[in-house]
């Protein structure tokens, strides 16, 4: 049987975004030990399952320079 991984970045108020729609307190691009973190529980295999809008932010951003950069094939 699959397993099922959770992943998800939450402040202690129990807010995902602030009022603006703003995640990036859910980001920490100079901590290497989160990055580290997120590498290996993202790339363990199997299938991404996102939430909708989680799913329309990432469709937006997978076509982009920016991500062909970060995300070589």
């Amino acid at each position: 049987m699959a397993r099922l991984r959770v992943f998800e970045s939450i402040s202690i108020d129990g807010y995902f975004a602030d009022t603006h729609g703003d995640m990036s307190w859910a980001h920490a691009p100079d901590d290497g030990e989160f990055g580290a973190w997120v590498a290996g529980n993202a790339g363990s295999g199997g299938a991404l399952l996102f939430g909708r809008k989680t799913y329309q932010q990432m469709a937006s951003y997978w076509p982009t320079p920016l991500a062909l950069e970060q995300l070589p094939e």
